[in-house]
């Protein structure tokens, strides 16, 4: 079905079962952007992952989703959150997570406070991702992990049915974010000399600005 789902629960209705198409539930791990440390929502610049083996040919594919329920949504993408990494580009360490693959953003993605999934798709099972799970040590150690340090659920890959979640596994990642220094910033727009509106000449009193504003808490902004 070439329909686009807007709720994670309802999705077999749209399944044709006269065809081999069926939904696809990549490997997800939710996580949590904390409105009380973050009012403004923040900026995303990349995400670290840990690979223990990886596709001799075949890429994969990073997205930022947000959430329904708690489950990653099917088919809605966060702007500019989709990165594509070619198998030659991966780093792996089949022996402990030391050695990281970072997923730059072509650009700054912007998150509000609430609940989103890292999403990872391949067409390959060869890739695989290094993880914790409660009650297991830690690689090398004989400490033993007893919490989860994320407030978020691991989501197996399946290609069928709805994502199930894992609430034992956390997956090993790093998110990066941007800090801006606060200072004071002006701008001025123009028009072309060359541009309609010069060429049509029309004088007016009053115009208004139609553009949209992000706004971050402690800041403001005037025109004149």
């Amino acid at each position: 079905s070439e329909n686009i789902p807007t709720d994670v629960f309802n999705r077999r209705n749209s399944i044709n079962s006269q065809t081999n198409t069926l939904w696809i539930d990549p490997l997800a791990q939710t996580f949590y952007v904390e409105p009380n440390a973050y009012p403004s929502g923040l900026f995303l610049h990349s995400i670290d992952l840990y690979f223990a083996k990886k596709d001799t040919t075949l890429p994969i594919t990073l997205q930022i989703r947000p959430t329904t329920n708690g489950y990653p949504h099917p088919s809605v993408v966060a702007p500019f959150s989709e990165v594509v990494k070619m198998s030659s580009d991966i780093t792996v360490d089949d022996i402990s997570p030391t050695s990281k693959t970072t997923f730059t953003f072509t650009s700054p993605v912007y998150l509000e406070a609430g609940e989103y999934a890292l999403v990872l798709s391949t067409n390959s099972e060869d890739y695989e991702l290094y993880s914790a799970t409660i009650g297991e040590n830690i690689i090398g150690t004989t400490n033993r992990i007893t919490s989860s340090p994320y407030t978020g659920s691991l989501f197996y890959a399946q290609n069928e049915s709805i994502a199930e979640p894992d609430y034992t596994t956390d997956l090993m990642f790093a998110i990066n974010r941007y800090t801006f220094d606060s200072a004071n910033g002006e701008v001025v727009f123009d028009n072309d000399s060359d541009g309609p509106v010069t060429t049509r000449r029309v004088d007016c009193d009053t115009f208004k600005i139609n553009a949209k504003e992000f706004i971050p808490a402690g800041t403001n902004m005037t025109h004149t």
